[in-house]
């Protein structure tokens, strides 16, 4: 999947004549949350599970979930985030 989009990020960056310089901003992220849980589940046997978190930049404003006060959302945004959360769940 990784290729994939590299391959078509390759593609478009060629139609915008992006300088390689930027094309490595780009390609690069500023940060990766890895992590791993392993769980029993309910027949007794070991499940392990692997989640990613990418971050390019952080241009946009800060970037929730990570550190200092990044992390210390009002109760609105933890509010919104659940109202978000729990119908795509179901």
């Amino acid at each position: 999947m990784l290729r994939d989009s590299e391959y078509y990020f390759h593609k478009a960056a060629v139609v915008l004549d992006l300088p390689v310089r930027i094309r490595e901003i780009l390609l690069t992220p500023l940060r990766v949350v890895k992590v791993e849980l392993v769980i029993d589940d309910d027949r007794g046997q070991l499940q392990h599970y692997l989640g990613f978190r990418v971050q390019h930049n952080k241009a946009r404003g800060p970037m929730k979930g990570f550190g200092g006060g990044e992390a210390c959302n009002g109760p609105e945004v933890i509010t919104w985030d659940v109202d978000v959360l729990i119908p795509a769940a179901r």
